[in-house]
């Protein structure tokens, strides 16, 4: 048909919004908000969907850079954000700049966790982690926790990276079990 791209751009679209649904509903686990865990705030529930999204991004892209489908997830994601970013009130004049600056902040963190896996060195993980979910001040229990996240992190990478687009589409993502005791 001589108009299919139109409904091509349609059809990869809802693709990405499928793929980001997964990420969406796996961030907001329960387990990895608490006490001496994630704070949960704006900025706690946005760490952990960068988690997410950059551990399921980076599988797709590893099983299938043809169809770029870990872009459909990215662009996914930051339309869903400034969906949230409105719904919190912020006028339309100063939305860029929000959806900029996590744009921003996105990449950073992405940055470390990419590096970390490609030293394969899970204790600049666990530092990157501390660094972007509590900052400077962190206590024994928060270290405790990033100990377990960062092999959380690990295991989800590789149980993630098992699974085919296809596999995570009808059976959902297989992130690592959550058993932060």
């Amino acid at each position: 048909m001589i108009l299919s791209f139109l409904f091509a751009g349609r059809k990869r679209r809802k693709l990405g919004e499928e793929f980001f649904s997964l990420v969406r509903e796996a961030s907001r686990n329960p387990d990895f908000f608490g006490q001496g865990k994630v704070p949960d705030n704006v900025d706690g529930r946005f760490d952990v969907l960068v988690l997410h999204s950059f551990l399921l991004m980076r599988s797709l892209r590893n099983s299938s850079s043809d169809a770029r489908l870990d872009q459909l997830v990215f662009d996914a994601m930051f339309r869903d954000l400034d969906t949230a970013v409105r719904e919190l009130g912020t006028s339309d004049t100063r939305v860029g700049k929000k959806i900029k600056a996590m744009a921003v902040a996105y990449y950073g963190r992405v940055k470390h966790y990419h590096d970390a896996l490609a030293k394969n060195d899970l204790q600049l993980l666990q530092q990157a982690l501390q660094r972007n979910i509590f900052g400077d001040e962190i206590d024994p229990e928060q270290i405790g926790f990033c100990q377990q996240l960062a092999s959380w992190f690990i295991a989800s990478e590789k149980s993630l990276g098992a699974q085919s687009p296809e596999q995570v589409l009808d059976s959902g993502a297989e992130f690592a079990a959550t058993d932060f005791s």
